[in-house]
């Protein structure tokens, strides 16, 4: 499969003539040794250059040439480039530098052994090498170039050596035969698509001193199942993930503020997830077309942007955890849920589209609605849209500001409010229509038991022990399928 990912390929005017007047000016001070060009670096080394190759080839550590020794210790750039019928090739220990775009192209080479002395591959060093199944690193590699191993479809054997630093963008897009990588803790610089369509890659390890998830690093690795997000990582930048279609588990352990778009949209594996406290802003489309089925977003969110969770066909609890700060929605944030029960812990604000898409777009099986005791605004929720709400519930003591909702629903929807604002909730507009309104301390209460099938969480989201409740404070309980709302009792 090929994938439209390389905008580096469209090189300039300028680069070619560079290129053409580089390769001029080898080939008018080159010589020729056993069939191998080279060009003198200085008094006792010299480069293999650009020739013509094919089959088997040894490069010797050193050569005589008009009565002087020389040691080879560069691959020059483009030495090997398009060589079609290469397909082994020795380097001695004394190579110092491959250079760029080396062997690029060498459809026919199928495995390279870095000398020592390499401390840097160089851009498009192995691009298209088709064939290249194996590269043995050497331990004193410090950086690996952009486009490096760019479409080496068949590279399936690699062991990155714990010197490793940087890895440049797209090194190591559409390598579809790689399965696993595991990259050293010192390597805190990784680019853009560097494992993009990796489409066989089910384990990945990425390094703990990496301070943030590059913008597309493992999109398209359909193989993936799970990432452990490290926990110096800040910001995971866009489209990350995006497509990991068999990505099951994602652990955040760092202290990341920012999810931005797309890093999770597509990944229809994803069940659950839970989010840092540390987090301030998800992006556009970070979760949409994701499978989960309930998420807390926390406290110190500040934006969701545009369809973040949009069409998750499983999302059926969403809780927005309490919080002093409003919360701005984009439109159809979380539209096109079969989400059934919601609960609001503070303001929401949010903008619609020119259709007028709200951030709740079509979310018509809400059946259960609880608005927390932060809560001022609930206008975001429009109400009259959701066909098949039962309960309404507020912990405000003062009424939150809501829209209409339909004459229907006045009448069916069973209402409950603080016992000492009841008074407030019936003249309050909107929340006067409601017909069944009751007044209570709190919402169910249940007796807590030591049942293996009930699962207890706070009104954040953290899963807790049964024996952690407290009297009158406010939980999620889910037992199967069915989630209720209750206040502890011992």
């Amino acid at each position: 499969m090929i994938h439209n990912t390389n905008p580096h390929r469209f090189v300039t005017i300028a680069i070619l003539v560079m290129a053409i007047v580089m390769m001029a000016h080898e080939a008018a001070h080159a010589f020729t040794v056993d069939n191998i060009e080279f060009r003198k670096i200085s008094n006792s080394t010299v480069t293999v250059v650009k020739g013509t190759y094919s089959g088997d080839m040894v490069i010797p550590e050193t050569i005589e040439y008009e009565g002087t020794t020389y040691t080879v210790t560069e691959i020059s750039d483009y030495a090997f480039d398009s060589m079609g019928g290469l397909t082994s090739i020795s380097l001695p220990n004394s190579i110092e530098r491959i250079g760029t775009g080396a062997f690029n192209s060498c459809v026919l080479l199928s495995s390279i052994e870095i000398p020592d002395k390499v401390t840097s591959i160089e851009m498009e060093a192995f691009y298209n090498c088709s064939g290249l199944k194996t590269v043995r690193f050497p331990v004193s590699l410090q950086s690996i170039g952009d486009y490096s191993f760019y479409d080496c479809k068949r590279l399936n054997d690699l062991e990155f050596p714990s010197t490793l630093k940087s890895i440049g963008d797209y090194a190591f897009t559409n390598c579809e035969y790689l399965t696993e990588i595991e990259l050293p803790d010192g390597c805190d610089q990784i680019g853009t698509y560097v494992f993009a369509y990796c489409s066989s890659l089910s384990e990945a390890k990425l390094p703990a001193s990496i301070p943030d998830v590059g913008n597309n690093l493992f999109m398209g690795c359909t193989s993936l199942s799970e990432i452990v997000i490290p926990e110096k990582v800040t910001v995971i930048y866009p489209n990350a993930f995006y497509g990991c279609t068999r990505l099951s588990s994602v652990d955040i352990q760092g202290p990341v503020t920012s999810i931005h778009t797309g890093v999770f949209d597509g990944c229809t594996y994803l069940e659950s997830i839970t989010l840092p406290e540390t987090l301030e802003s998800i992006g556009d489309a970070a979760f949409r077309r994701s499978n989960l089925m309930e998420i807390t977003i926390p406290g110190n969110v500040k934006s969701i942007g545009y369809a973040c969770f949009d069409r998750c066909p499983q999302l059926e609890n969403v809780i927005f955890a309490d919080g002093e700060e409003s919360l701005e929605l984009g439109e159809m944030a979380m539209g096109r849920l079969k989400a059934t029960s919601l609960y609001l812990g503070r303001d929401l604000t949010y903008t619609s589209d020119e259709y007028g898409s709200t951030p709740f777009y079509n979310c018509t099986g809400l059946v259960d609605i609880t608005i927390g005791n932060n809560v001022t605004d609930a206008t975001a929720l429009f109400g009259s849209r959701y066909t098949k709400l039962a309960k309404l519930s507020s912990n405000a003591i003062d009424p939150p500001v809501m829209r209409p909702f339909s004459e229907d629903l006045y009448k069916s929807v069973e209402v409950t409010v603080p016992q000492e604002s009841i008074e407030k909730y019936h003249t309050a507009e909107v929340w006067k229509e409601f017909v069944k309104m009751n007044a209570t301390v709190g919402m169910d209460c249940i007796e807590v038991v030591d049942d293996s099938s009930i699962i207890v969480y706070d009104i954040n989201g953290h899963e807790i022990k049964p024996e952690q409740m407290k009297d009158g404070a406010v939980y999620l309980v889910k037992q199967g399928a069915s989630v209720k709302k209750v206040i502890g009792s011992k």
